[in-house]
């Protein structure tokens, strides 16, 4: 549902709390349905990130397995960074016209699809069918990253909004460790091929079934947004969205702050590394 229709001006919300120091007058309310929204996000944060070194954990195995070098099993892990970079501008243009329900809707479909693509390319001759399921995956974890804040501050109100943000980065590393725990426990070094092909297979489907039951919730219970905004900062933004600062703008004032640039840089610095490192560990801990 299209913003202007979610909420309507300032004039024809009915009375409550007032926003600061202006003469309007917007009343705000916080839904319980914000916990199963904020939940409905964590599994999917599990579901797609644990994925991320799926493959890179059990590197040998893997490599055994489809018959290919270390490289390209590294490739599953990097195709999550390599295409988030030309991504993410347009996942987050797409997030601000068309909201919170689309944006995860088209998230967990193309992580169910690229799951269920995975779950059939248990074969030693099908590495690049499992490779191309593994990059719908890495496609669809771009939806999801600048999620959290958004989320929490269209469903929260302003004393929670730090809370139910952290929940949802949380849900990210919750995957990225059940991604290093999860597939060593599936998958096992046998010495006869076709059982590690029958360990990929229940992995995978495991990983497909759980995949499509998050796409079901989001369906089903997933909203865009409450009825009402949750604070008075929240109504006052939908009020400026009427005046459609639009998208670029807020980009280009990011820009412009020192303090932004300098977050970006020591955050990426710090992401660049962990990302580095767990595309490696089982290289690592076997050497």
């Amino acid at each position: 549902m299209a913003l202007e229709e979610k909420y309507p001006p300032a004039e024809l919300l009915p009375i409550g709390e007032k926003c600061f120091d202006g003469n309007d007058f917007l009343k705000c309310r916080t839904y319980k349905r914000r916990w199963l929204i904020l939940l409905i996000f964590v599994l999917f944060c599990i579901v797609s990130t644990s994925q991320w070194t799926q493959y890179a954990i059990i590197n040998n195995v893997v490599m055994r397995y489809y018959n290919v070098k270390s490289a390209y099993v590294e490739w599953t892990a990097i195709i999550f960074m390599a295409v988030y970079v030309p991504a993410i501008i347009p996942a987050l243009v797409f997030l601000e016209k068309k909201g919170l329900r689309w944006t995860i809707f088209l998230g967990t479909l193309g992580t169910a699809l690229g799951s269920w693509i995975k779950a059939v390319s248990v074969a030693p001759d099908r590495f690049w069918v499992t490779f191309t399921g593994q990059t719908f995956v890495a496609l669809s974890q771009v939806f999801l990253v600048s999620i959290p804040p958004r989320l929490a501050a269209v469903w929260f109100g302003s004393d929670q909004v730090s809370t139910a943000c952290s929940i949802g980065v949380f849900g990210n590393q919750l995957g990225m460790a059940a991604g290093f725990l999860l597939p060593p426990i599936f998958v096992k070094n046998h010495d006869d091929v076709e059982e590690i092909g029958s360990d990929l297979s229940l992995m995978f489907n495991c990983t497909a079934g759980a995949g499509t039951f998050v796409l079901i919730l989001v369906i089903a219970f997933f909203k865009a947004a409450p009825p009402l905004p949750p604070s008075p900062e929240q109504a006052l933004k939908l009020q400026a969205a009427w005046r459609k600062n639009g998208f670029f703008l807020g980009v280009k004032r990011l820009l412009e702050n020192r303090g932004f640039i300098l977050l970006l840089f020591t955050y990426g610095l710090a992401v660049a590394v962990i990302n580095s490192l767990s595309t490696l560990p089982n290289q690592l801990v076997l050497s």
